[in-house]
């Protein structure tokens, strides 16, 4: 008996043997899983650090990092450091290695506090002609703050863009939708159109890039059938199938103004705007990645909309549950911007809110976003007087939400008021750290209303503050503004622009350009 309890003894004391590590401490059992602590995905910013740990604790293991150091370095006590630079995939692997088991986690690095912008890069291949600053700004039909006509989807980091063209205006030459892709920033590739019928007029609404890095286009048929139209693709942009339409039309009654999103589903969501007794608000969703659309419910307004100027803008969460639209609202003698919301992925939505507040002076289009903790982010132009009067003096304005988008706080200005001048067409965009990104064109006081120079603010602080506004943009001939602002998964923020290259209102070129 005592040489049996003896070998029980050993078996045990053997049964628990592992392999070798790099750090000390506890070793698995054969068989036996552990985990990483953090998991993630946990966000490290460029060049910062992050411990990681076993659990259960000390275990001895071998660290590493998938990718190598490009994609940062980690020590032997589970210390990951992030590279000075960026990676393109910028979601990286940690791998945790004993004899007898692996456990990973996944960590999210992003850009630091300090925003470089990189060389512009042509996206357009032709001089566009169909720019029209009037069209672009004051009708917003074509171009207009509340929607992209650029997306991006990380991983890859590819970007998207799509854009208008008519190459002489003065022949009363039909619009065609064009768009072009770039891989890995490595350069765009020949532009397309996507018009299948070329002797029929059509503008691009806006762009969303899926989960599967597959661009889809919006665009309103502006003769025969008046509808919202949507090309998708199956191959990151390479192709894209034949034209569906996202709502059966009615006759005489125009759609336009869309602005679209996706969730992580990849369920498609678009607002636009139906001209029925002068307009109303529509959102349809398609479970399908565009092939057929379904309608919710006709999204409540407080009062009667007016053609080509109601440009609503769209954000939804991840899960797709909560829905926020800001939109603007025309009267007889003024402006108000108002947000409705829907809890229920669209199946209802609430009466709206009037986020502005502030009778009389014009307001222009709105942009809405969410940040990390759930707040509710929505910028516009304000002018100093009603709409009928000439507009000096506007600034771009921001409302914060606390409690997802049911009531508003104070007021607060982007940039200092700067006498004379116009500023408009406010882009912005926030990262998932809650940073928040904002771009605008000016004037440059001739209060002409028309767009000469593109600047640049950010908030690290939810809107409290923004840095001194930074040109980014200055054109080759008199104007610029901005067509897109959106961030991919690592905090760059990627902006799309016009900028005129010859004398006159035309021509244009589409310009990409990156900061990180």
């Amino acid at each position: 008996m005592r040489t049996i309890a003896i070998f029980i003894i050993l078996l045990a004391i053997t049964g628990c043997a592992g392999g070798s590590g790099t750090s000390t401490g506890n070793q698995p059992n054969a068989g036996m899983s552990f985990a990483i602590s953090p998991s993630g995905p946990s966000p490290v910013v460029k060049g910062e650090t992050l411990q990681l740990a076993t659990d259960p604790v000390n275990l001895a293991v071998t660290w590493s990092v998938d990718g190598g150091d490009i994609q940062g370095t980690i020590d032997a006590n589970g210390l990951y450091r992030a590279p000075d630079s960026i990676p393109l995939a910028a979601k990286v692997i940690v791998r945790a290695n004993s004899d007898n088991a692996e456990a990973t986690a996944t960590i999210q690095i992003y850009t630091d506090e300090a925003l470089q912008f990189g060389a512009p890069r042509q996206v357009s291949d032709t001089a566009i002609n169909n720019l029209s600053l009037l069209s672009v700004v004051r009708i917003g039909i074509s171009t207009s703050a509340s929607a992209d006509q650029l997306g991006v989807r990380s991983g890859s980091l590819s970007v998207a863009s799509a854009w208008d063209n008519n190459k002489d205006p003065n022949t009363n030459q039909p619009f065609q939708p064009m768009t072009s892709v770039s891989q890995d920033l490595g350069g765009f590739q020949p532009e397309m159109n996507l018009t299948a019928d070329t002797n029929k007029s059509q503008r691009v609404n806006c762009l969303i890039n899926d989960q599967d890095q597959n661009p889809g286009i919006f665009f309103s048929d502006l003769g025969g059938s008046l509808s919202l139209l949507f090309r998708g693709s199956r191959d990151q942009g390479q192709s894209f199938e034949a034209p569906t339409q996202v709502v059966i039309p009615a006759s005489g009654h125009r759609k336009y103004n869309a602005s679209a999103k996706v969730d992580s589903n990849n369920r498609y969501h678009v607002v636009f705007v139906e001209s029925v007794a002068n307009a109303v608000l529509r959102f349809y969703q398609s479970d399908d990645q565009g092939k057929t659309w379904q309608t919710a419910n006709t999204i409540p307004a407080p009062k009667t909309l007016q053609l080509g100027h109601t440009l609503p803008n769209l954000n939804v969460s991840e899960d797709g549950q909560k829905i926020h639209i800001c939109y603007r609202e025309t009267g007889a003698v003024d402006d108000e911007i108002y947000l409705i919301r829907s809890l229920d992925g669209g199946a209802s939505f609430e009466s709206p809110v009037n986020v502005s507040q502030a009778a009389g002076p014009e307001k222009g289009a709105c942009r809405v976003a969410s940040g990390p903790q759930g707040e509710i982010y929505v910028s516009y132009r304000q002018g100093e007087t009603a709409h009928a009067s000439p507009n000096e003096n506007a600034d771009i304005l921001l409302k914060v939400s606390t409690d997802g988008g049911a009531s508003f706080g104070l007021t607060k200005a982007v940039h200092p008021l700067l006498t004379g001048k116009d500023s408009f067409l406010p882009f912005m965009a926030v990262d998932a750290l809650g940073r928040i990104d904002m771009v605008w064109a000016d004037d440059q006081g001739a209060n002409d209303y028309l767009p000469r120079r593109i600047y640049h603010s950010r908030s690290s602080d939810g809107g409290e503050h923004f840095t001194s506004e930074q040109i980014i943009v200055t054109p080759d001939k008199d104007y610029a503004f901005p067509m897109g602002l959106v961030h991919d998964e690592a905090g760059r923020l990627h902006l799309q622009y016009a900028s005129q290259i010859d004398e006159g209102n035309f021509p244009y070129h589409v310009y990409h350009r990156m900061a990180h």
